[in-house]
């Protein structure tokens, strides 16, 4: 069942397929927040008390609200110990025991749309007493080594790519070592020289020797890209606690999640596709390839929602289980891994043993998509804040925890921002005017005096006046004409007409260069706004003044 976003949240049923349009803010200095800021702190109590009727739901043995618990005990001591130790940074102020306020993203140099998610964790959680936690998506593929930069002028501005590290393997970001310290090292300094012509001064000059510091200590991107954004942040007064999720996935709680939905594999399997499926058809989506695919059927092997992988061959490959008597079988698209003691009514005491023994062999089972958000918000968050992806994607997610376990799943706030480099003014442009510029030139090749500045010459008013009593005769031809008389009568005229236009485009000549030249203007300009109001733009790029103050405008401090 699909619904839109507009019913009351008591009159959704469990399970139920939310469609929700979010519209990305375009104008500098806007952003998307629902709930509105001043109203954000209320989904709290909401989803404390959705927590509450589900508390008793059977995970392998444990409720719900036992596993919950467990997990968010395990987390906020794995990210303290990952904040002050490796990262070397103060926890954030305040109290241990307030609600989990939760936000998460891959560990690159991301837009301000996505920082402006950190600061409004951050900010939420001062306002209510809470718990900031950002967690770190590195089980994702480092797809880039490369920050895009503008280049040029205002009047004809481009990107180019400036590398912040060697070549890479594809694979996880958990296991991206840095390649080549000297590259890295000089990031800042090729970045700041970059923007030179721009006349401002970016913030990862001032902010890149963190990274490079944090680079020589643990020799990992993910650290150092974590160390320079939540450095910055508690500059600004919004610090969290960090946890790369590849830490989370050693402790218990979160293991047992994962066992107890591969111990349910084959219902799992048939929900996710039915939801996956719905929400192509909801929103209009003909590849089977997204969102995300479907879960594949070989034999009686299943596929499930997580990623596998071991230390030394970093090729994320697609995990496939079987239910064999007592055991659980799990193999990935290349050979078998080894079976757990697990099935739909057994414990997961066991295999939670197992999978933390694998994990010591080097072996990496992580969630994908789906199912990251899935633990992070009924495992974790009190309230979950997602950016304009993942509360897209959280259409299924909903509807996959309603259906698999009954309940209505807790509510997220989805947060974005826009803000654009200090570039110069955006041209006035837009693509109804290229439409209209299109439309004039077109226009003008069949009807050249339409569009002459000034008055027309004698030549174009004699072949106007003359055009204009050929068309008339399209409706004064004699009636008592034979059919071969008005064929003849017509061909005559078409003939004529064409030859008036051919001499009306010559005379018009400098008409047609005048309109071509607005159109490669307009495109020009066009292109140039593509880059001068760029909302992709890494956050080290930017000013500190300029955005530090946009960012406190939305996300203002308690």
């Amino acid at each position: 069942m699909t619904t839109a976003a507009t019913a009351s949240p008591t009159e959704i049923a469990p399970g139920t397929l939310i469609r929700r349009t979010w519209r990305v803010p375009r104008e500098n200095g806007s952003a998307l927040i629902a709930p509105a800021w001043e109203e954000l702190s209320s989904i709290i109590p909401h989803n404390q008390q959705r927590f509450a009727a589900a508390s008793a739901i059977d995970v392998q043995g444990k409720s719900l609200s036992t596993l919950r618990q467990q997990a968010q005990d395990e987390a906020l001591q794995t990210a303290i110990e990952y904040t002050t130790s490796v990262l070397q940074l103060p926890p954030p102020p305040g109290s241990m025991n307030g609600p989990l306020i939760v936000g998460g993203h891959q560990p690159e140099l991301f837009h301000t749309g996505v920082w402006a998610k950190n600061f409004a964790v951050a900010r939420l959680a001062q306002h209510t007493s809470g718990v900031p936690l950002q967690l770190i998506v590195d089980q994702d593929t480092l797809n880039s080594t490369s920050i895009k930069i503008p280049v040029g002028t205002r009047d004809t501005p481009a990107l180019t790519s400036i590398d912040f590290d060697g070549p890479h393997l594809r694979s996880p970001w958990e296991e991206a070592a840095i390649a080549d310290a000297d590259i890295f090292k000089s990031v800042g300094r090729r970045v700041t020289e970059g923007l030179a012509s721009w006349g401002y001064r970016p913030l990862i000059a001032d902010v890149w020797l963190t990274a490079v510091q944090q680079a020589r200590c643990t020799g990992r991107l993910v650290d150092a890209f974590t160390a320079v954004r939540a450095a910055t942040e508690r500059r600004w007064g919004a610090g969290t606690l960090e946890l790369p999720m590849s830490r989370w996935w050693t402790q218990p709680a979160p293991l047992w999640f994962m066992a107890h939905l591969l111990a349910h594999h084959r219902r799992l399997a048939g929900i996710y596709n039915s939801v996956v499926r719905e929400y192509r058809i909801a929103n209009r989506v003909r590849s089977r390839a997204h969102p995300v695919p479907d879960l594949a059927q070989q034999d009686d092997w299943f596929e499930a929602p997580f990623w596998i992988w071991q230390a030394g061959d970093p090729r994320r490959d697609r995990l496939f289980v079987r239910q064999v008597g007592a055991e659980l079988q799990l193999r990935d698209s290349r050979r078998t891994v080894g079976a757990l003691p697990l099935d739909e009514s057994r414990s997961a005491t066991d295999a939670v043993a197992v999978l933390q023994q694998w994990t010591q062999q080097g072996w990496r089972l992580r969630t994908r998509a789906l199912t990251t958000t899935w633990a992070a918000r009924m495992l974790l968050a009190d309230v979950f804040i997602h950016g304009l992806g993942g509360a897209k994607y959280d259409e299924m997610t909903d509807a996959l925890i309603g259906r698999f376990w009954g309940c209505l799943p807790p509510e997220f706030a989805t947060v974005s921002a826009t803000i654009h480099l200090p570039l110069g003014e955006p041209f006035p442009e837009t693509m109804k005017t290229v439409g209209a510029r299109r439309h004039d030139l077109s226009d003008a090749l069949h009807n050249p005096e339409r569009h002459w500045d000034g008055a027309w010459p004698d030549a174009v008013l004699s072949l106007v006046a003359e055009k204009q009593r050929w068309l008339a005769t399209t409706n004064s031809m004699d009636p008592s004409l034979t059919t071969r008389q008005r064929r003849a009568e017509n061909h005559r005229r078409d003939q004529r007409l064409r030859e008036i236009r051919r001499q009306l485009g010559q005379l018009a000549e400098p008409v047609l260069r005048r309109l071509h030249g607005e159109l490669d203007i307009a495109m020009a300009r066009l292109a140039a706004n593509r880059v001068l109001q760029r909302r992709e733009f890494s956050w080290v790029l930017y000013p500190e003044a300029e955005l530090r103050a946009m960012i406190d405008k939305l996300f203002p401090m308690k």
